[in-house]
């Protein structure tokens, strides 16, 4: 019995080793997410403005365009609630911070990444950020890089490098390249209905509202601006929307609004200055478009102050 456990310990010691050390390696790969984390600590003392929000505000508000010091935290399918936690865990250590730009679309009050197709992205803002999922506790295995990444996710994160050093050049930017093609109402369709089935779960809306809530009257005890916007998106998809769920988001926002003093409300969504030639697709402004609307928000944020 001794001599097969000291032959089980010689077969696994190394395997266990392996997984470690690959582990490790894992740590030390660029991503999205450690450009980020990255950014906003090595600015901390010059921050004057965060963006928060999804792919939209990550690939459509340039800060290069802003008359703040901004870095943009937003990321592909960031929830509401990374929003909030992002900015709570630097908001003590930004002192020239004066306002947060944070996006709320059509799905922002029903989304928990929890619950979507994307819940990967938890282990990254786990192992990154030290911040926990919404509503889920973490299986043990999903603590680890190694969960989320298969050999060739390797030599894709390491191929694109030079993208994610774009992003930290440009304070977070994740700028789109112009594309020649334009979005149709076919992919406008899947698009909405992909949204609709797995970023939206009416059992969500409650707690999200109430996360919005507590965000916000932090925000106006510390005397920031917080300035919510709704990106525009592509007219093929604005038609698709159902007008009672933009209408109940525009009185959640209502009362927001009437609620607390710093609040402000830009909304896009229907902005004709951004025909469906803006869009790299039915809801993402191509390169020369998200300078375009990087430009008039920081002209509306000018006629603020």
């Amino acid at each position: 019995m001794r001599s097969f456990l000291i032959r089980l310990a010689v077969f696994f010691i190394p395997l266990i080793a392996f997984v470690f050390l690959y582990e490790m390696l894992l740590t030390t790969i660029t991503t999205s997410f450690t450009v980020k984390r990255d950014l906003i600590e090595k600015n901390l003392d010059s921050t004057e403005l965060v963006v928060l929000g999804t792919s939209k505000t990550f690939a459509g508000i340039n800060p290069s365009y802003l008359d703040y010091f901004a870095i943009n935290l937003a990321n592909n399918s960031q929830s509401s609630y990374y929003d909030f936690k992002l900015l709570e865990k630097y908001i003590d250590k930004l002192p020239k911070l004066k306002v947060i730009v944070c996006e709320v679309n059509f799905f922002s009050f029903e989304y928990n990444l929890d619950n979507g197709p994307e819940s990967w992205r938890n282990t990254y803002y786990s192992h990154t950020f030290k911040i926990n999922p919404q509503s889920k506790e973490l299986h043990f295995y999903e603590k680890f890089l190694l969960y989320n990444y298969k050999p060739k996710d390797i030599l894709l994160h390491i191929n694109t490098k030079e993208e994610y050093n774009s992003y930290f050049d440009n304070r977070g930017w994740g700028r789109n390249e112009i594309r020649e093609s334009l979005p149709t109402k076919e992919f406008a369709i899947k698009r909405y209905l992909h949204l609709r089935r797995n970023y939206m779960h009416e059992n969500d809306l409650n707690n999200n509202i109430k996360l919005f809530e507590s965000f916000i009257e932090n925000l106006n005890k510390k005397n920031l601006r917080i300035v919510f916007v709704q990106m525009p998106v592509s007219p093929l998809l604005t038609k698709i929307i159902d007008p009672k769920i933009l209408e109940k988001n525009k009185n959640i926002m209502g009362g927001f609004k009437l609620k607390y003093k710093n609040l402000i409300y830009l909304d896009y969504l229907n902005d004709h200055r951004f025909p469906n030639s803006s869009f790299m697709n039915s809801d993402h402004l191509n390169y020369v478009s998200a300078n375009k609307f990087s430009t008039i928000l920081n002209d509306t944020l000018f006629k603020l102050n």
